[in-house]
């Protein structure tokens, strides 16, 4: 009784084109920064957020799609960098829909960043200079 009240409510409601809110245009992340996009809404303002799509390209134009979500419901409003198989020292462009129960927004507006090195290759580089001091080896 209480889904298809839900249902309902949310019937004929379109959900809002989500903003990617970080990064910033032009940002530089590392593999454990997050991509984060404004909360689900609806015209209706009463919708379910039933699921969210991420996609990641090296073109602005996304002909070259390097990661796509697909429909889930696991990272709705936020996605690690480092769960999106990004490479270090790479320009992408970061892109975002929403699901409501039975229609979709528009993509986001695509925004550009830039991976900085990733925390593993620093840490063993950091590691070997610190043997180095410490042990002499």
């Amino acid at each position: 009784m209480i889904f298809h009240r839900l249902l309902a409510s949310s019937n004929g409601k379109v959900p809002f084109r989500p903003i990617i809110i970080f990064p910033e245009s032009g940002e530089v992340l590392f593999e454990f920064d997050s991509i984060e996009a404004t909360a689900f809404e609806d015209s209706g303002g009463v919708g379910i957020h039933r699921g969210t799509r991420w996609q990641l390209s090296t073109t602005e134009n996304f002909q070259t799609i390097t990661y796509d979500s697909g429909l889930q419901n696991q990272n709705l409003t936020m996605v690690s960098v480092g769960d999106m198989n990004t490479e270090m020292l790479t320009e992408y462009f970061v892109r975002v829909k929403y699901y409501s129960v039975i229609d979709e927004s528009s993509w986001s507006e695509p925004i550009p960043f830039s991976t900085n090195l990733f925390e593993e290759p620093i840490i063993d580089w950091a590691d070997s200079i610190f043997d180095a001091l410490l042990f002499g080896f």
